[in-house]
């Protein structure tokens, strides 16, 4: 009879165990951050919109006819419009150039420019998944699905260039090359570029707050190109083209997240700024009007969005029209 107290004990104290272990199951998994997320998370996004706009500009460059003959100055201006989707963020903007080139030989001439290009960014709703995007010392349970709920910005890029051109070929009513060589000094503006944020999980879900990159970079571009100039009839060009280039030196692309009761940033101590500047291959096809000398590049507008959706992941679609005018 004495050993019956004894008997209670082990059935309760497993019991307390279990229910703790049980407790403690329940809660840790249901509070934890995604344990494999996925690699493309919002910061892919908000880099690639203000790369999609610099590669707007490399795909909208203004190319002298090809036939070059010594004498005066010879203006051209371009306008351009374009836009890039994101999904929860959509950009879209104008870009506007104006310049001159001019010939010192029949082989050998030059083409000065300026350029400013202004797009607003615009965020709808949906869901992203939101990492630390190096930002230290956060107090957030992340990464994490978040709903975006709004914000935007604008992205300006304005600068200038120089093209040296090699023509190679036939007289004007034939078809010849170009070989193009030069550099842009630009910068890329990001003005109260932000987006509003609501984690869906993990220990801190409900918690709001805003994920902003707002800032400039200043690049030095150099550039390389080639162009075939094929007359078709007596007024009409096609011109074929390709550009190659890279904006040096890669910029920081800093991030600022704010909640509750903190305001981090990559600036802070610990911080790892993202990097922003991407070389690029731009295609083109131009089809100019000799008498009026205005030019609608065909080729950009269909392999701009194939650039686009191949090299900057998130963006699912974009389109760039872009016309020119050269004087005679």
């Amino acid at each position: 009879m004495s050993s019956c107290p004894h008997r209670s004990r082990p059935p309760l104290t497993l019991g307390v165990v279990a229910l703790a272990a049980s407790m403690l199951a329940s809660y840790a998994p249901a509070g934890a951050a995604i344990a494999n997320p996925p690699h493309e998370d919002l910061f892919f996004l908000t880099e690639h919109l203000p790369e999609a706009a610099q590669d707007a500009r490399a795909f909208s460059l203004l190319w002298p006819e090809g036939s070059l003959s010594p004498g005066r100055w010879k203006l051209h201006a371009g306008i351009a419009g374009a836009s890039a989707d994101g999904g929860v963020a959509t950009l879209r903007g104008a870009l506007a150039t104006v310049g001159a080139s001019r010939a010192w030989s029949e082989h050998w001439g030059v083409s000065i420019f300026a350029f400013y290009d202004r797009f607003d960014v615009r965020a709808g709703k949906g869901a992203e998944v939101l990492s630390d995007g190096g930002v230290p010392a956060l107090p957030l349970d992340l990464p994490e699905r978040v709903e975006i709920t709004g914000a935007g910005g604008t992205v300006r890029h304005l600068g200038g260039g120089v093209l040296v051109e090699r023509a190679f070929g036939g007289s004007a009513g034939a078809s010849r090359w170009n070989l193009v060589a030069g550099l842009t000094i630009d910068r890329l503006e990001r003005d109260a570029y932000a987006f509003r944020y609501r984690l869906l999980g993990g220990t801190t879900a409900g918690v709001s707050g805003t994920v902003e990159q707002s800032g400039s970079n200043d690049f030095v571009t150099p550039l390389v190109g080639i162009q075939w100039v094929r007359p078709l009839g007596s007024r009409l060009l096609l011109l074929p083209r390709v550009v190659a280039g890279a904006p040096l030196p890669a910029g920081d692309l800093h991030t600022r997240i704010t909640g509750p009761g903190f305001d981090r940033s990559t600036r802070d101590p610990g911080g790892r700024p993202g990097r922003i500047g991407d070389g690029f291959v731009a295609l083109g096809a131009g089809l100019r009007d000799r008498a009026s000398g205005f030019e609608l590049d065909l080729g950009a507008a269909l392999l701009y969005p194939l650039f686009e959706r191949f090299t900057h992941d998130g963006i699912d679609r974009s389109l760039l029209l872009s016309l020119s005018w050269h004087a005679r």
